[in-house]
């Protein structure tokens, strides 16, 4: 697999990496800001598979809990979703709208040794 230059991997729940795959979803949540992620390139994963390279259009958005709510058609989480996640269904959560600079047309399969904070280095990813 060619690594497009990443650097790093943006690590999704299996559900949520193949809405964002199969184009359902433009809009990634995560319950930290991650600021430094402008004008890199990620491979887009989940813990077994590889779906292709994104980048992110601009920073993080922080979305109260109505924003959430009124932001449903983009991220495709329910409030149920974000309880189960992240144990408040009242916690501000930040959106993180992506592209993909390339699309794999199946996704790899691949093992992970480690994610740290939503990433995994490179160097962890192992393609099967």
């Amino acid at each position: 697999m060619n690594f497009f230059d990443c650097v790093k991997a943006f690590w999704l729940e299996s559900d949520d990496a193949v809405k964002a795959w199969r184009g359902e979803t433009d809009l990634l949540i995560k319950p930290k800001v991650y600021r430094f992620i402008m004008n890199k390139k990620y491979l887009l994963i989940d813990d077994a598979q590889c779906y292709g390279v994104i980048s992110f259009f601009h920073k993080p958005v922080r979305l109260l809990p109505s924003e959430f709510s009124e932001t449903m058609v983009r991220h495709g989480l329910s409030n149920l979703d974000k309880i189960n996640r992240w144990r408040s269904g009242n916690k501000t959560v930040f959106g993180y709208e992506f592209f993909f600079v390339e699309k794999f047309d199946k996704p790899v399969k691949i093992t992970i040794s480690s994610v740290v904070d939503d990433f995994v280095a490179i160097e962890s990813i192992v393609t099967k």
